[in-house]
C-alpha cells in the first residue's frame, strides 16, 4: 500500500495506526506474563493467606536466579509474544540481534539490575514497562509517514485527510498540511489528532 490515492492514504494511516496497537499491546502482553511469573514463584512455599514479598534484597540465591530466567525469556526475541519473534537469530550475526533485540528489551536491563537490589522489585517492573512503551511509541511514531514525499504524494494525502476530518477550506493551509503531514500522521497513529489540532499544526 502507498499514499498514492485518496483512498489507499486512507486505509495506510488506519493499517500504521493498527499495527502500533498490536505492538503496544503485545509488549503489555509480555510483561503481563511476567508479572505473573514473578508472583507465581513469590508465592511458591507461602502458607495460605501469605503475600508475595517483593523486596528483592531478601530474596534467596534460587529466587533471584528464576526470576533472572523468567526476565530474560520474556524478553528474548523469540518469545512468542515478541513483535520479532519471526525473525530466526540464527540468520543474523549477534551485533544484529543486540539492535533488534534492544528495540523492545530496553526495560530488561533495568528490571535484571533491580533483582537482589530493589526492595520494590514490582514497582521497578511497571516503571520499567513504562519508559520502554515510550520508548517504543517514539520509534513508532518516527515511521509514521514512511513513505510519504510531499511532491509525489501530497495532493492525495491533502485529500485524505480533508475527508477524515472533514475539514473545512479556509481554515488551514494545504501546503502546511503537505508539509507538516509526518507530525501530523504520527499524532493520527496515537490516536491524538483532531480536527482542531489539524487546524493548528497546519494553520494559514
Amino acid at each position: 500500500m502507498s499514499w498514492d490515492t485518496q483512498d489507499n492514504a486512507i486505509v495506510e494511516l488506519d493499517a500504521r495506526k493498527s499495527r502500533r496497537t498490536s505492538i503496544l499491546n503485545s509488549l503489555d502482553a509480555i510483561v503481563g506474563a511476567l508479572k505473573a511469573q514473578v508472583a507465581e514463584r513469590l508465592y511458591r512455599g507461602l502458607p495460605d493467606g501469605g503475600l508475595p514479598n517483593y523486596d528483592s534484597t531478601t530474596w534467596d540465591a534460587s529466587t533471584q536466579s528464576d526470576i533472572a530466567s523468567f526476565v530474560r525469556q520474556a524478553y528474548d526475541m523469540q518469545n512468542s509474544m515478541n513483535p520479532l519473534k519471526g525473525i530466526n537469530p540464527t540468520k543474523v550475526d549477534q551485533t544484529t540481534r543486540d539492535i533488534l533485540e534492544g528495540i523492545y528489551s530496553t526495560p530488561r536491563d533495568t528490571i535484571l539490575e533491580a533483582i537482589g537490589t530493589s526492595t520494590d522489585f514490582g514497582g521497578i517492573v511497571q516503571s520499567a514497562h513504562g519508559e520502554g512503551m515510550k520508548h517504543i511509541s517514539q520509534l513508532i511514531a518516527q515511521t509514521a509517514a514512511k513513505g510519504y514525499t510531499r511532491a509525489i504524494h501530497g495532493d492525495a494525502v491533502l485529500a485524505a485527510m480533508k475527508k477524515r476530518y472533514s475539514l473545512v477550506d479556509g481554515k488551514y493551509d494545504p501546503s502546511e498540511l503537505k508539509r507538516t503531514f509526518g507530525q501530523l500522521a504520527a499524532l493520527d497513529m496515537s490516536g491524538e489528532l483532531t480536527t482542531d489540532v489539524v487546524y493548528r499544526i497546519a494553520r494559514k
